[in-house]
């Protein structure tokens, strides 16, 4: 499998898959890392597999020193993002998503993201707005539609809704 710049959910699976297990793929993306240190896409894939596994302080650590070693990389913010919100810590969480979005404003996933963990503290329109802007990004993720559809409805019990555009 050759890495580039980008890693993708697809190379994820493949890396794991030729280690046999997920602990086995931690472990050879740690020896990548260990001969490119600074190759973000390596620390970024070492980071998503011990978010995968559980390891959220490492996986932490080694997205932070990926964020450090290169330029700005929505990747490697969206999944401190996913790390935050996995550790409850919704400021962190909804910064970092934000920080792709800034970046990449057509990332539904973002979009999507930021607006469960605005659900989750109950700040009901703005998870409206992010989550109607996943579905227009992604009209046909039934989760993303779910979910809009999951606030609209908190909003109407909340009394959140006042106008419907």
């Amino acid at each position: 499998m050759a890495f580039r710049g980008s890693v993708s959910s697809a190379e994820l699976r493949e890396l794991q898959e030729a280690a046999g297990s997920l602990p086995e793929a931690v472990d050879a993306a740690a020896r990548a890392v260990q001969i490119a240190p600074d190759a973000v896409a390596y620390r970024l894939i070492l980071g998503r597999l011990c978010r995968k596994t559980g390891q959220l302080d490492r996986a932490l650590d080694e997205l932070v020193r990926a964020q450090t070693a290169g330029r700005s990389d929505s990747r490697v913010s969206f999944e401190l993002g996913r790390i935050y919100e996995e550790r409850r810590e919704f400021k962190r969480s909804l910064d970092a998503y934000q920080r792709v979005i800034d970046q990449e404003s057509s990332n539904g996933e973002a979009h999507f993201r930021a607006g469960l963990v605005l659900k989750q503290i109950k700040a009901y329109p703005q998870a409206g707005k992010m989550l109607k802007r996943a579905v227009e990004l992604s009209p046909k993720d039934p989760e993303a539609l779910h979910q809009l559809a999951a606030v609209r409805a908190l909003e109407l019990v909340h009394g959140g809704i006042t106008q419907q555009v």
